[in-house]
């Protein structure tokens, strides 16, 4: 009897011991970091999602998440990576993504195809791009293809070729441009005129920029809410194509060298 007792409590021992040490396993993972995958943050009292990412396969994974419904999902590049040429991309994003000074390289299509008005990309450098996007009406960007968010503080390099909208950072912006510098290589390759969205003015269809290859201005009129557009600032280079000219929100010390 004394030995049974003796191995059922070194049995809730070993027990106890384990769970004491999941917990810290997983405690560690979550909340502190781990090298990569998904952590928990406390921002405004509230657990936020974070998902780190180290290698191609965990920006395949990200990808994966945030197509499938995670659009607001934040991202930490945690080290270079390198995709390698292949194709991993994300559709639209709304999210916050943290490219921490470092980069993503051989990309051959721009990380995002759409950033919507709450998405922020910052401190990020896309390198050894090499985007040759034959389909006509689209546009052409190595970080998104169109923004109407935040582009910050970041840097691309490389060569980006198309047959509509074509810029360093993005094709078409709709957005915000902060700090950036492109010194990629910017092709468009058709030309053509045509009319803006809301039809009040003619401009080039088709531009190439070193920032943006287009950049489009709206603003509201008067209380009865007409658009109105403006010429925008223009710090692009005519590189292989027309030269944008309207803007809708602000491009902030960007340059395309």
């Amino acid at each position: 009897m004394e030995k049974n007792k003796r191995v059922i409590a070194c049995a809730a021992v070993f027990l106890l011991l384990m769970g004491i040490g999941w917990y810290s396993f997983q405690n560690n993972l979550q909340l502190e970091s781990g090298n990569s995958g998904e952590r928990l943050e406390e921002e405004a009292g509230k657990k936020k999602e974070v998902f780190l990412i180290t290698s191609k396969e965990d920006w395949i994974t990200f990808c994966s998440r945030v197509n499938r419904g995670g659009e607001e999902l934040t991202g930490v590049l945690q080290q270079d990576i390198d995709l390698e040429g292949e194709f991993h991309w994300i559709l639209h994003y709304q999210g916050h993504f943290d490219g921490q000074g470092h980069a993503v390289s051989n990309t051959r299509r721009a990380l995002f195809e759409i950033l919507g008005e709450e998405a922020v990309v910052e401190n990020l450098v896309v390198k050894e791009v090499d985007i040759r996007q034959e389909e006509e009406d689209r546009n052409v960007g190595a970080i998104a293809d169109s923004n109407a968010g935040l582009i910050k503080n970041c840097q691309v390099y490389g060569y980006l070729e198309g047959n509509y909208f074509v810029g360093g950072m993005t094709g078409f912006n709709t957005g915000d441009i902060e700090n950036c510098t492109n010194y990629a290589s910017i092709v468009s390759l058709a030309e053509g005129e045509g009319e803006s969205l809301w039809k009040e003015y003619t401009y080039n269809l088709y531009g190439a920029g070193g920032i943006a290859g287009c950049c489009y201005n709206r603003r509201m009129g008067d209380e009865r809410g007409k658009r109105k557009s403006r010429l925008g600032k223009s710090v692009f280079s005519d590189t292989g194509g027309k030269s944008p000219g309207w803007t809708q929100g602000t491009l902030d010390t960007s340059a395309h060298p």
